[in-house]
């Protein structure tokens, strides 16, 4: 069979099927036909797409509380309900039921906590607030941190801290010595009760005995059995 672009006399198998002509086949040969498609392809590749199936995405959406047509910034994700109604709708939920709003935020700060990416990201954060706060107030940034401190671990405020230290005189309750640093809170480990400001010295001393008076009666009537290598102690200290 002769091709009509090449030329040539081929067999019947190198020409496509073809229903309606006299020999059943197409008049060009596959390879001429493919060569002819591309180059075709190459001049209209939009001849040759598939339209798109797919919807385009939308840009707006409506607010079911207000039924505005706003952007799609507007609302909080996947929120049928636009920024502004949710926050006044969380004003009147904490007026109307204040109870089941503190649960629900409660549970949704549990939610947070639990993504790490956002444990990270609330540390970057708080570390570039403080560096902040501490370059432009350091002495409020440190009393801050302090009466935090005071307040985590023992229960006090950084005035009532200081309320003891004035009382204190500024030394400590057993050595009645002045230091250049601020003095420990000595407190019971058992109850948590805050007792006075010590040293770090006598409030290490104190813990290595475990708050024990019968270790502590134990280790004086040992030092006074020993010749006498320290300081007298003065009247009325014992």
């Amino acid at each position: 069979m002769l091709c009509h672009v090449c030329k040539r006399d081929l067999p019947d198998d190198n020409f496509s099927p073809r229903k309606g002509t006299s020999r059943g086949r197409k008049s060009q040969c596959r390879e001429c036909r493919n060569a002819l498609w591309r180059e075709d392809y190459k001049l209209r590749p939009e001849k040759y797409r598939r339209p798109s199936r797919a919807k385009p995405k939308p840009t707006t959406k409506t607010c079911r509380m207000c039924s505005r047509i706003l952007p799609l910034s507007a609302f909080y994700n996947q929120k049928r309900v636009c920024a502004v109604c949710c926050r006044v709708r969380r004003k009147a939920y904490r007026v109307f039921d204040p109870e089941r709003t503190k649960l629900q935020e409660k549970r949704q700060r549990a939610k947070r906590w639990q993504d790490p990416m956002y444990v990270e990201a609330n540390k970057i954060r708080c570390r570039k607030r403080n560096a902040r706060i501490m370059k432009e107030k350091p002495e409020e940034e440190k009393r801050r941190k302090r009466d935090s401190m005071l307040r985590s671990h023992y229960g006090i405020t950084l005035e009532q801290y200081e309320q003891m230290f004035s009382a204190q005189k500024g030394v400590c309750a057993i050595c009645e010595r002045g230091t250049s640093y601020c003095l420990a809170v000595d407190h019971d480990h058992v109850t948590g009760k805050v007792r006075q400001l010590l040293c770090k010295t006598c409030n290490a001393g104190l813990g290595s005995f475990h708050d024990d008076r019968y270790l502590l009666s134990r280790a004086i009537e040992y030092l006074s059995k020993q010749p006498s290598s320290t300081k007298p102690v003065p009247s009325g200290k014992v």
